[in-house]
């Protein structure tokens, strides 16, 4: 049984949102601290050369519909954004400066706000207005836009990388990365100790090298 598990998120994410509702949940089950990691999701798509979910249009309406089927089934209140997408540099710079009693409210004041209420997160001006409407300390504002929080945030999202995360939301455990949303189910497996994969066969698949590629322009 891992002692944490590694939430890693960008409040950009739908999935990112619904799987915040959820993991709290699942790390108190499992009596694991839960540690958040926030990321900036697009510096793991130009990481990897990928583009963004919502930058391919039949893949935003399909991604759309996927996300309300879900939300609709766990009774989570989910709504059209602000914008989408929108910058989520001064939400996650938010988020990493508060400290560690305070990231999870935080947290969870940004993806309500952004997803839950249809609120801008996407400046300073806007996330003031936040925080003073909900009662928070101001100071984090300020301290959210100092060289260090930015910088920590870059090595933030570079370490996450290093560890082989390629998108949000991630969860860790131990050594083992569970993407998406849908991957909560198989998350609980191995919690529980009922991990289906077969290691050995794993590995024949890692020995599996590619005979063609795709030219990127």
């Amino acid at each position: 049984m891992p002692a944490a598990l590694e939430f890693f998120y960008d409040f950009i994410s739908p999935n990112a949102y619904l799987a915040w509702c959820r993991i709290r949940r699942i790390a108190a089950r499992h009596e694991a601290d839960l540690v958040l990691r926030p990321v900036l999701f697009a510096a793991l798509l130009e990481q990897h050369g990928q583009v963004g979910p919502a930058e391919v249009a039949p893949k935003r309406d399909w991604m759309v519909r996927n996300c309300l089927r879900k939300a609709a089934t766990l009774g989570v209140d989910l709504q059209a954004p602000h914008s989408h997408p929108f910058n989520p540099l001064a939400a996650l710079r938010l988020a990493l400066a508060a400290p560690g009693d305070q990231r999870e409210a935080v947290t969870e004041l940004l993806f309500t706000a952004a997803w839950a209420r249809s609120r801008d997160i996407s400046s300073v001006t806007a996330l003031k207005l936040l925080l003073e409407e909900s009662g928070h300390d101001a100071g984090l504002l300020e301290a959210s836009v100092s060289p260090q929080i930015k910088q920590q945030l870059r090595e933030a999202t570079a370490a996450a990388i290093d560890i082989g995360v390629f998108g949000v939301p991630t969860v860790r455990a131990d050594s083992e990365l569970f993407f998406g949303f849908d991957d909560l189910p198989w998350l609980e497996r191995y919690l529980q100790g009922d991990d289906p994969l077969d290691e050995e066969s794993f590995a024949s698949w890692r020995e599996v090298s590619p005979s063609a590629w795709r030219a990127r322009r």
